[in-house]
């Protein structure tokens, strides 16, 4: 059929939720599934904040960050486990949080607040049910 406009709209947004599926299902991976994972976002999100590989020619800021906005998807959804993965994913963002660059570490933050607010709420909420006994 012929690709108008709405249909590739619609197309496109059943892409973007199967590709957020990926990073929200990862809770389904065992730990060392999910830390490979956690790596090769890493490496992506270096790579693209760091400045020793082109950037995607007429990338917005948003697909250059990419690796590091799904990085906190993974840690957000697998907030139940982030001290084992921790190491891991503060590797990126602390590059991030500290660049050079002002729209980089802005970015960062963007990512980093939702996600820390996050980790914070899960770990009263363990607390308030170990008191419950």
């Amino acid at each position: 059929g012929e690709w108008g406009e709405a249909r590739v709209e619609a197309e496109l947004s059943w892409l973007r939720g199967g590709l957020d599926a990926v990073f929200e299902q990862s809770t389904l991976l065992d730990r060392e599934s999910v830390v490979f994972l956690m790596q090769a976002l890493c490496k992506v999100g270096l790579n693209s904040v760091s400045g020793n590989k082109p950037d995607i020619v007429g990338a917005s800021k948003q697909l250059r960050m990419f690796g590091v906005e799904k990085l906190c998807a993974v840690v957000a959804a697998n907030v139940g486990r982030v001290g084992q993965l921790w190491e891991v994913a503060s590797s990126l963002l602390y590059q991030v949080a500290s660049h050079q660059r002002a729209t980089v570490r802005r970015y960062g933050m963007d990512c980093l607040t939702p996600l820390i607010i996050k980790v914070f709420k899960h770990r009263a909420e363990l607390r308030r049910r170990l008191a419950e006994g």
